[in-house]
């Protein structure tokens, strides 16, 4: 599946796991639950599964 970001600062969150941006700050928790959401979207094949 492909992930499309919206935001730019998700997209750097998900990447970097840090953002350059002051006004959007996340707990390491968050992050780490986030980045692991994407990456169960990415594993299965289609929306259906989800």
């Amino acid at each position: 599946m492909i992930v499309a970001f919206d935001k730019e600062y998700l997209r750097d969150v998900y990447e970097t796991g840090k953002i350059d941006n002051k006004k959007h700050r996340f707990q390491p928790e968050i992050v780490r639950k986030y980045k692991h959401c994407i990456h169960l979207m990415r594993r299965v094949p289609t929306q259906m599964y989800l």
